[in-house]
């Protein structure tokens, strides 16, 4: 039998040989008897344990057993454990009318008789058995009828699924056997999607190169560098055995100079690849930190308005918004040559908005005045935004400040038809 399926006895007295005597009376491989010589003992096995029956003595210094009793049926979890009271003095029938009164089941007298004892104890064992195996009974029919209303759902679901899907193949055919132009158009717009589907994979392979050769240069240029002159000034400090303290003590200092800023760029890097803010703490935290190091590094003020809701956002797309603001802002520092930035985010009917506007000079989208980088640049906004159903457009001029717009769905919606920024 396993201690799951054992009847869990507690027997409380302050006197160990009469715990030993019970013990002894109620052996049997069905009875898990534990033991307690105080109240306290008592408690603290009732928070961790279920037990059938409490089998306590009237007797016990400190808290007597009437006084435990009542704090048993006081808690939620303990109020239905039968309490049998086992006492050799306090035999007047005051004290057997208190002790049925704090909830006990039986009151019985020292000595006992053991076969009396273990009939007793056998009845409220039995009790509990049923009363498990009733529980067990009600959990397994429970999840039977759980399981059954699943599948009935999931079969009402396909049933539905099916109709629908009868329904908008008839819809097909007839709408094909009614226009055979249409099917034409249909394939003509299949066929220049796919070329610029094509196009698109060359431009964004080419935008990845160009984003590798530049991390490639600027490790080369900044870590990898500082990497060679911490070596060199290492190499100088074991080769040098007749340098002063002084002259030893600069190299130390400018070698845990570079390291700081070798450490410095590496954690800039980290952050551009993936801030660990963004899984931590959120968008906007990690939007903060960046608007701020962006304002420190090109001295472009930054303002920003968040609704607290977007954190609501899969992370998915919490990561995309994230990336189109390091696009977007990365586009203005090079281009835009503006003085301040706002960035917007509020909530849309189905989704969420993320406006950037900028002050600056402006371009013609998609004319020919547009650099290389800023094209690829607003490339890869775009492809991220769609792959997450969103939509993104931009509003520019020559000479007019630059609004960029996303809008992006919640988990299981569809963006509303709206006006779009021309772009």
């Amino acid at each position: 039998m396993t201690s799951t399926d054992s009847i869990n006895i507690l027997i409380v007295d302050d006197e160990p040989k009469n715990l030993t005597v019970i013990e002894a009376v109620l052996t049997d491989p069905s009875y898990r008897v534990m033991r307690a010589e105080s109240a306290e003992q008592a408690l603290l096995s009732l928070l961790t344990e279920d037990f059938a029956l409490i089998i306590l003595d009237v007797r016990m210094p400190g808290m007597t057993g009437f006084e435990l009793a009542a704090v048993i049926k006081d808690r939620k979890k303990t109020a239905r454990v039968p309490i049998i009271f086992l006492t050799a003095y306090y035999n007047e029938d005051s004290h057997v009318l208190e002790g049925y009164g704090s909830g006990a089941v039986d009151y019985l007298h020292k000595p006992v008789s053991p076969s009396v004892l273990r009939s007793k104890v056998a009845i409220f064992a039995e009790l509990h058995r049923r009363e498990r195996e009733s529980a067990r009974a009600n959990k397994a029919l429970l999840a039977e009828v759980n399981e059954r209303q699943k599948a009935e759902s999931e079969l009402q679901g396909l049933n539905e699924a099916l109709q629908r899907n009868v329904f908008e193949r008839t819809e097909a055919l007839e709408s094909l056997r009614r226009s055979e132009q249409r099917q034409n158009v249909l394939l003509e717009q299949s066929r220049l999607m796919q070329e610029r589907l094509s196009d698109l994979s060359r431009q964004l392979l080419q935008a990845q190169e160009e984003e590798r050769r530049r991390i490639s240069g600027e490790l080369n240029e900044l870590i990898v560098q500082s990497l060679a002159a911490i070596s060199q000034n290492l190499t100088s400090l074991r080769s040098n055995a007749a340098a002063s303290p002084e002259e030893i003590e600069d190299r130390i200092v400018q070698t845990q100079r570079l390291l700081g800023e070798t450490m410095d760029e590496v954690r800039r890097f980290a952050s551009d690849l993936r801030p660990a803010m963004l899984d931590d703490l959120g968008l906007i935290p990690s939007l903060r930190q960046y608007l701020q190091e962006f304002t420190d590094r090109t001295g472009i003020g930054v303002e920003l308005k968040a609704s607290d809701t977007v954190e609501e956002l899969d992370s998915g797309t919490r990561t995309t918004l994230y990336r189109v603001a390091q696009e977007a802002l990365t586009n203005v520092a090079l281009h835009a040559k503006a003085g301040r930035v706002a960035v917007r985010i509020s909530t849309l009917e189905g989704g969420f908005s993320m406006e950037i506007q900028d002050d600056g000079q402006g371009f013609e989208a998609g004319g020919p005045g547009m650099g290389h980088n800023e094209g690829l640049g607003l490339l890869r906004m775009k492809a991220r935004v769609e792959m997450i159903g969103g939509r993104l457009n931009i509003e520019s001029a020559r000479g007019s400040p630059t609004t960029l717009r996303v809008e992006v769905p919640t988990r299981g919606n569809r963006l509303k038809d709206r006006n779009h920024y021309a772009g």
